[in-house]
This record gives C-alpha cells, structure tokens and sequence, in this order.
C-alpha cells in the first residue's frame, strides 16, 4: 500500500470519527438555503468587529446560529470559489481556475447530489462568472442568471437583489404541497463593484461634505483603471469608496432580512439550514490595489461564514477555528450521509460537529494572461492560512511572504525574511500540497461535449462589473476551455516562454483543430524554435483565413526561405507587401532575397515601398543600410545615408557616411565627414569611435 494512500485513508479515518458525533435529523432532509454574498468583506460586518452598524439583520441571525471567526476561501474572486463551494475541491485540485473557468463534468455538484437525493433545486445568479458558461448550473432545475434579464438590471447597476428575492419567493411558492425539501442558491453582487446602493443607503453612510465624483465613478466601475495605474486613488477617494462599499453591504443586510423574514412568514425558517456566506474579500488601496482577483492577504481570502438551523447548529455561538468554503460542502454531505464522490485528500471539515479537525486553508489565484498583462503584480499566486495563525503566501515571481495573524491580523508587518525565509515559506506551501491530489488533465477533458460560449451579452455584463480584456481573434463563439488554453499560450508566446506557449496552444487546439487564431500561433512558434517545414504547412492553412494576414504570410516566408524555397518564399512576401503596406517587414525581407538573386533595381522598389508607406521612414534608413552592407552595396548605403543626413543630421550618420566613404577609397570625402562628425558630437563613446577612425589614415 503506498505512502499517499495510508495518508488519504488516515484522514479519512479522522475525519469520519470527528463528524460521527455531529447532529443529524431522524425524520426528514431539511431545506437548504446557501446565500453567498459576493466580495463581501468579513471586517466590515458588525458582527465581526466593525465599528459601524453594517449588518444588524445577519448579527441577529448570527446570533441564532454559528458564527466562524477563520473561514478561508479557496481564491479571491468569484469563479474558483464557487467552484470549490459546488464541489468541495480546491482549484488545485479541480482545474477551476481563469485558465480553466469551469467546473468539469467529472466533478459532480452538489445541486446534482442533492437532486438525486430528491432535493427541488434552484439557482438565482447576479454574476456572470456564476452562470452556464462556467457549468455552475449543473443540477439545478431550475437556473436564473438575473444577470442576463435586461429588464431589471442595466450597464450602470448588473445586478438586482430585491428582483432576485421575488423569483425567490416565486420558486417557494411552487414548492408549497410538495414533500420534496429544496435547495436554493443565490448569489447577491451588491458588495461587488460596481457598488451602487439606493441614494438613502448612501446619504446616511457618506459624510456630508463627501463628494463621489467622476474620478470615483470610474474607478469603482473600471478597477482596472485603478491597477494600471492610470487612476491612481488618495487616501481621500478610497476614503469614500469605503463608506459607499458599507451603504451598500447595509442594503444588502436589509434585503437579506427580508428574506429570511418571509422564510419565517412561510413556516420556512426553522426547517431550513442557511448557510450566508462570502466568497471572497475587497480591498481599498491596501497593498496597491483595488477591488479584488489578483492577490491572496487575509481581506481578500477571509470571509463571512454564518450556519443556522436550530436543531443542527445547536446552541448558538462562535467558532474559532480554521475552516473553508469547501466545508460547506462536506457540511451538506455529511449530514445526508452522501459520500463525496471524488477522491480528495483535503480536509473534509463538518461545520455542525463539537469539535472539527484543526488543518489548514489553502488558497490560489492564477491570473488573467491577457487581462491582467500589464498590472504590475500579476503573478500566480498560493497563500496557506495555517493552524498556527501564519499565513503563507508565495507567488510565481518568487516574492515570499510570511503574517502572524494573532498578532498582525491587518497584515502590516512582513515576517520575511527577517524570520521566516524563503525555503520555509515553499516548504510549508510544498509539504501541504504533497498532501493534495493536483488536477491533471486528461484527453477525456479536451472533448468538447457541449457548447458553453460566452456571448456578447454576457461579456458586456462582465465589463459592467468591471471585469476587461477581450478574447483572442475569433472568440466570440468558441468554448471557454478552448479560449483559456489560447489565451494563456498567446501570453507565454509574447513573453518568449515558448514551450509552454506550445503546449498550450497544442491544448486548444486538441479541442478545436479549426481554430485560427490557435494554428496562427502553432505557426509562429514552431518558425522561432527552428521546425520550418511543420511551421508550413500549419500557417499555409491559415493563410486567407485571419485579419493578421500579412504578419502570417511573412513568417510562412520565412519558413519557405529557410528551407531553401525561395521562389515560394517571395510569393509570400511580395502578397503580405500588397495585403498591408505599413508594415515593412515583408517588403525588407523580399528585398533580402533580390538581393541574395542579384536583383538590386527589384530590392531598390521595396525599398522605396518601406519608405514611402511606413510612419517612421527615418528609422527605417539604418535598417536598409545594413541590409545594403550585408550584400556590400557601398554606393547604395552612401546614397541612403545622404538622404538621413538631409533629414536628421547627426555625429552618428556622419560617421556611417565616413566609414562607408572610407571602403570605398574616397579618402578626402572621408576625412571630411570624420571631422565634421568630430565637431558635432557631444557623447564620449562616439567621440572615442571617430578619434579612431580618423587616426586610421
């Protein structure tokens, strides 16, 4: 029996033992109800310590039930945590990820296993990242993305609570007479950007010289203004941005109230285990940053997690110990004796047992590779919440951090590597994923067994709420899987890391052979790693076939030319010259090969074409004088170098003229041009260059 195996079945073991005294009702399922409130801060509710009167509806509730100090989520934003809420799994484990954005079929989800149960199901989403596209529908018969129904919601405000609690009731309403226990889910955004509370929500929270001016609006509806630095926030701004985050979370305590008070008007509430959770966290300016999805400190990971029914929580209270969103699965599954159906060796905590295995959280995120390019931390990152209070966090770019949270919960003071190193922050993040089952992908994924397309609609919903970046070229109504393996090979492929960039693209492609963007760049990597003729026959099927038409034709070219085609190779050349005359790196490499043919005067009309249709002609001339000595064609480099002069005088032109003039025995033209270039120039290093060929003659 091997190592991992006796540790995946000792843990079992404890776990099994520490949930087999955990309540459970004789008589019937109780109905469940999970409320995830999207990027809702766990420090800025009232129950948690905050200094203002945020959520007295959930305190109450709070109070009714089982408060968690510790809960942890999986990542920071909203995909791969809900994917980890529907089945149990850590995106280490289950691929969910913005590289992988959704859930697999292999893992099944917990709506699936509670229909099968017999559970009525339903889902009410307000975040397009919770939807169909990312196969979070799975189980539920009944699925309504309110974020879609542009009757309710609008650019300026994509989401709508008090809608979502209609078709909530709605859905009660059809359950009545029937025996069956539901299961309701719903996800709530008025915590998300862009924050948009009723205007009494807001005057009562904003002081009254407050000001939320345009520059605010824009940052709280594009946070990527924010990141870029393009916006950059004052202490003032972020200010004010808390206090309309906090009408906000008020309003949503409200609605939330409502809710529950109509549970109670139904007969519903005592029957029904509630689970209000978050998702994941925000941040205010704290690290650099705005909103949330790039890093993993404790406001980002730590969230709100209240459990009540009043015969399985028992007695009302608080609990200090580390748990996860995962949990809430195990939780669900343990009471209805369902066993997990996935192997898994992470903690499998029962929130409702006396007493729960003291482990850790782990947390992940893997950025967006071509959203997030040009933030400046935007690195994969994994962070572990420890049972000893220390939070780990280690990124790709091998930055290493270490916080103890009982004695620096704000995360001011950065243990490493004063007292924690960086060999102990990978080790400790290392050693517990030694303990993970890591997701691998099989060919049985790269199947495509149905079309989940993110629309336009549904794209113009993730802009609203702030998400950017487009899709690669022809995107628009390809799977997702495909998209995320194309996107993150193309920004391998422009960070020069090629063999992942190829393995990547080979990924998508596996999926759809038909992609041209994936064959383009199949295309441009196999010519920069020196596998021409592959290179060949990938980009002639793309040939005609993309709006980057030239820049395809011209590495084709190249290929064929390095395979000693050259006849072949001009063709290409010469079509990607026509198809777009601004560029001039087909037109420079079909004058090479006039060159190389003895063809000057042919060179000679690309050369011009360079010239004439390029917007920077000037820094053009150099390239075609070397090109011009390559092949030593001295009175052609010397004419070009006139014609710069003309236009750019300069030491170093006149040197170039001096050297050229010199190779071809003009002596006294080269002289002149040497000491005139002497004259003029004011940088040490050229000075010292034209000293030394003067003293050449």
């Amino acid at each position: 029996m091997s190592f991992r195996l006796i540790i995946f079945l000792l843990l079992s073991s404890v776990a099994l033992t520490v949930c087999s005294n955990a309540p459970r009702l004789n008589d019937s399922d109780p109905n469940i109800l999970i409320i995830v409130m999207d990027a809702a801060r766990a420090d800025h509710f009232t129950c948690y310590g905050y200094h203002r009167p945020t959520t007295p509806n959930i305190d109450r509730f709070a109070a009714e039930g089982l408060r968690f100090t510790q809960a942890v989520s999986s990542s920071s934003w909203t995909f791969p945590a809900h994917a980890t809420l529907f089945c149990g799994l850590l995106p280490y484990e289950s691929g969910a990820h913005v590289q992988h954005a959704w859930l697999l079929d292999r893992f099944p989800a917990l709506a699936e296993l509670l229909k099968k149960r017999g559970y009525r199901t339903a889902a009410f989403s307000n975040n397009p990242h919770v939807d169909r596209a990312q196969n979070l529908d799975r189980g539920f018969d009944l699925f309504i993305p309110v974020w879609a129904d542009t009757s309710v919601v609008t650019p300026a405000k994509p989401f709508n609570t008090e809608h979502t609690n209609e078709l909530v009731k709605k859905f009660l309403d059809s359950c009545k007479g029937d025996k069956k226990p539901f299961f309701i889910f719903c996800n709530y955004m008025d915590t998300h950007n862009p924050y948009e509370p009723p205007p009494e929500y807001l005057r009562h929270f904003l002081p009254p010289d407050a000001e939320v001016s345009a520059r605010i609006d824009s940052a709280v509806h594009i946070p990527e203004l924010v990141n870029t630095g393009r916006l950059p926030l004052t202490a003032e701004e972020y200010g004010i941005i808390r206090h309309i985050y906090d009408a906000a979370l008020k309003y949503l305590d409200d609605q939330t109230g409502l809710l529950l008070e109509h549970l109670k008007n139904q007969g519903l509430y005592e029957n029904t285990l509630i689970f209000i959770l978050g998702d994941h966290g925000e941040v205010f300016g704290e690290y650099g940053l705005f909103t949330h999805g790039i890093l993993l400190y404790r406001p980002l990971v730590h969230i709100p997690l209240i459990v009540r029914h009043p015969k399985l929580t028992g007695p009302p209270g608080v609990r200090e110990e580390p748990v996860a969103i995962s949990d809430v699965f195990y939780t669900i599954t343990e009471l209805l004796g369902i066993d997990p159906p996935v192997s898994t060796i992470a903690p499998k905590r029962n929130l409702l047992a006396p007493r729960i295995p003291s482990r850790p959280c782990y947390s992940e995120v893997r950025v967006g590779r071509t959203v997030l390019a040009d933030v400046a931390r935007s690195h994969d990152t994994r962070a572990l919440w420890d049972t000893d209070g220390m939070h780990y966090i280690l990124s790709e770019d091998e930055s290493y951090e270490c916080y103890d949270l009982k004695t620096d919960f704000d995360e001011n003071s950065n243990m490493c590597p004063r007292t924690v190193s960086r060999e102990q922050v990978v080790a400790r993040l290392e050693g517990y994923e030694r303990e993970l089952i890591a997701f691998v992908e099989t060919a049985e994924d790269l199947r495509i067994t149905s079309h989940r397309r993110v629309d336009l609609q549904q794209e113009r919903a993730l802009r609203a709420l702030g998400y950017v970046g487009g899709r690669a070229a022809g995107g628009e109504n390809e799977h997702p899987h495909v998209m995320e393996h194309l996107t993150t090979g193309i920004f391998f492929y422009i960070n020069d890391s090629l063999s992942i960039a190829e393995k990547e693209i080979r990924a998508a492609l596996a999926m759809n052979p038909n992609n041209i963007s994936a064959r383009k760049f199949l295309g441009g990597i196999l010519a920069r790693t020196n596998k021409p003729l592959e290179a060949v026959r990938i980009l002639r099927s793309v040939v005609g076939k993309t709006d980057t038409d030239s820049q395809v034709r011209n590495t084709l070219g190249l290929c064929l030319a390095r395979l000693g085609r050259e006849e072949e190779a001009f063709k290409q050349f010469r079509q990607a010259s026509e198809i777009d005359p601004s560029n001039p790196k087909p037109a420079l490499n079909a004058a090479q090969l006039l060159l190389k043919r003895n063809d000057p005067a042919g060179a000679e009309v690309y050369f011009e074409r360079v010239l004439a249709f390029t917007d920077d002609s000037l820094a053009m001339i150099p390239k075609i004088v070397n090109i011009h000595l390559q092949h030593g064609n001295w009175a052609a480099a010397e004419k070009l170098l006139r014609r710069e002069l003309q236009l750019a005088p300069g030491a170093e032109v006149l040197l170039m003229l001096g050297r050229i003039c010199r190779l071809q025995d003009k002596v006294s033209e080269a002289r002149r041009y040497l000491e005139t270039a002497l004259e003029t120039a004011d940088n040490p290093r050229l000075r010292r260059d034209i000293e030394k060929e003067l003293k050449a003659f």
